[in-house]
Formats: C-alpha cells, structure tokens, sequence
C-alpha cells in the first residue's frame, strides 16, 4: 500500500511538471528593473551646466502617458508622476550612451481619448563630470 501511495505521487508530480513546463509568464518585471538601473546612471542638470562642459548630445527624448479611464477610476488605475516619466526619460538617455539628462517639462492635457494626457520632454547628452 505504503508502494503504491508513493509510486502515485511521483505519477502525479510527473505530470504536473511536465504541465508546467510549457506555461509562460508574462511580466514587464526584468523590463521595470532595466529601467531603473539605466535611470540611476543619468543625472539631471540644467542646460548652463551642460554647455560648461564637454559634452555631445544623443538627442531629444520625451515620455507620455494616457489615461484613457474616467477620472473617478483614479484608484484603479493611478495616474503615474513626473517623477516616474522622468526615470523613463533618463533610461532612453542612458541607453542612447549619454550620462546627462536636460529636462524641459511635463505638460499635462486631455486630448482625445485620454482624459489625463501627459507629454514629458528633455535632451540627454554625454558629458565630463
């Protein structure tokens, strides 16, 4: 009996692990985690600072975001911060091989579909520190 108990679950666990080894996960978690890393080797400074420097421009970057649910859904779906766009805008620098990010603005609007639209805008460039 004590056998047979054990050669049914190892029959079982068999066919679990042979079930799961087709399943897929998607996440944007390695994507996430990317970003912040590239984010974190771009600093912010102003235009002056850049133009002090050696520097070589790798070009405009902007980030946006559209809230495409009613207002009132705020809770269910958060509308993200500037801050947020801005680490967006810093990674796109950080893979372009720049290390400086000139931010310009985040304007906010409601166009079209989006009743939150949100456009941020900078210049990234490779400077000496």
């Amino acid at each position: 009996m004590r056998k047979l108990n054990s050669v049914l679950i190892l029959l079982m666990l068999s066919v679990v692990v042979l079930g799961c080894s087709s399943l897929r996960f998607n996440t944007n978690v390695l994507e996430i985690g990317e970003r912040k890393v590239r984010a974190s080797k771009v600093e912010v400074y102003s235009q002056q600072f850049v133009f002090n420097r050696e520097y070589t421009n790798v070009g405009n970057v902007s980030a946006t975001y559209c809230h495409d649910a009613p207002l009132s859904q705020q809770d269910i779906k958060p509308i993200p911060s500037d801050e947020v766009l801005i680490k967006s805008l810093k990674a796109q620098v950080q893979s372009r091989g720049g290390n400086a990010l000139v931010f310009h603005q985040c304007r906010r609007s409601n166009t079209g579909q989006c009743s939150v639209f949100i456009d941020c805008t900078g210049t990234g460039y490779s400077i000496d520190v």
